[in-house]
């Protein structure tokens, strides 16, 4: 904390090398990436640049340490929170520990790349009054996620990236684009929707086309009696190799009349 804040060098929560051995049995432990918050209490005149790299890898046996976070905030305003956001080649996010999140967040702007960001115990809420992003290969686990959907025109998961969230925002004018996994408890509400990956859904409405190309799996929560609807107001296409699956996620069990 510092009372005026100038300049504009990086804020760098690089990783930490791991461990390649542990005494001959290849399970050195996992770099993690470092923790950096600032906050300026008086005049914030700085344009840092702000770096997190993710979890270095250590033995063959072992995973990759949690992402680096960098937290910086001005007085007044919310903070801006950025996780593993690096201009390094990807390293999959299912590859190192995740970074656990335990409180409410209301952030300026949230920012994930190739990291793993999971609430532990009760799902919590992230808020992001200016501006998220959702990139590289990442994975998000939330109660709720909001942030401004004004000059969105369209939202993507990218490949081998998932969000799970009860609700999230989101624009009847959107372009949905699933190329990895979105597992949501409401509806989706868009202009089309394009799906290569896991979608899982209450439902889902268009003004436009729906498009299931090889490979996509949709389908509803387990155990949502209403079933999944669908409302296409274009194109309806299910490529070979792509499903709509709906195997064994009717009635909850223990019930005495069951589908």
């Amino acid at each position: 904390e510092a009372a005026f804040i100038a300049g504009s060098g990086p804020l760098d929560a690089g990783a930490g090398a791991g461990s390649p051995d542990d005494y001959g049995t290849f399970g050195g432990g996992g770099g993690g990436g470092g923790r950096v918050s600032l906050t300026g209490t008086g005049a914030f005149t700085a344009a840092l640049t702000l770096k997190a790299e993710p979890g270095a890898s250590g033995g063959p046996l072992s995973e990759r340490g949690g992402a680096g976070t960098v937290a910086l905030r001005e007085l007044g305003r919310e903070p801006i929170l950025m996780v593993s956001a690096q201009s390094s080649p990807s390293t999959p996010a299912s590859d190192h520990a995740y970074t656990p999140i335990s409180i409410p967040l209301s952030l300026e702007a949230f920012h994930i790349k190739n990291a793993a960001v999971i609430s532990t115990g009760p799902p919590q809420p992230i808020t992001a009054s200016s501006s998220f992003t959702f990139s590289g290969e990442s994975l998000l686990s939330v109660s709720t996620l909001a942030f401004p959907t004004a000059g969105l025109q369209s939202f993507i998961i990218p490949a081998h990236s998932t969000l799970t969230a009860y609700s999230m925002s989101r624009d009847s004018a959107w372009e949905w684009v699933i190329d990895g996994g979105l597992y949501l408890s409401t509806a989706i509400i868009a202009s089309s929707v394009t799906v290569r990956g896991i979608l899982s859904a209450t439902g889902i409405t268009t003004t436009g086309k729906l498009s299931l190309f090889g490979g996509a799996w949709l389908s509803h929560p387990a155990a949502y009696l209403p079933g999944l609807a669908l409302n296409v107001g274009g194109d309806l296409s299910i490529a070979a190799g792509a499903i709509i699956d709906l195997a064994a996620r009717g009635y909850p069990g223990s019930r005495a009349l069951a589908p």
